[in-house]
């Protein structure tokens, strides 16, 4: 009796999935391994200079001025206000005059969300920009 042609072909995706799963769980371990060896120790020290704590103690006078706190928030306030100062915050335009109408409601929809829904720019202006500030980079996850 012949094997059964479905099993194969069953077998042979589940293998493929297998090597896209190691491939991807590889690419995402490489990535780690390189932000980990050259961003860690610079993102440590970055934070440990926001939260005002000295490098180490020295000989003599010991005088820390909190200068980056200082700077940090300043960035991050006005950052955040030019950002969301003015509203719509995101513009649509049309491709041409037929859509122009469409395009006006695709603002208005993409602004009500930003604005009423998800509270976009309390999140940016808590989290994500002072994060920007102090580390350089952001990590930024999309629901949609």
């Amino acid at each position: 009796m012949a094997k059964n042609p479905i099993k194969k072909i069953i077998g042979q995706k589940e293998k493929k999935g297998e090597k896209d799963h190691a491939l991807i769980l590889r690419r995402i371990e490489d990535a780690e391994n390189y932000r980990n060896g050259n961003f860690r120790e610079d993102w440590r020290d970055w934070y440990r200079r926001y939260r005002s704590r000295p490098a180490e103690p020295r000989e003599g006078s010991n005088i820390f001025v909190p200068e980056t706190f200082m700077i940090v928030d300043v960035i991050a306030n006005r950052t955040a206000e030019s950002l969301f100062n003015t509203r719509p915050y995101v513009s649509v335009l049309p491709r041409d005059e037929e859509h122009s109408e469409n395009a006006r409601k695709v603002q208005e929809l993409l602004d009500w969300q930003l604005a009423d829904i998800i509270n976009a720019d309390r999140i940016f202006s808590e989290d994500i920009i002072p994060t920007w500030a102090v580390y350089g980079t952001v990590i930024v996850y999309d629901a949609w």
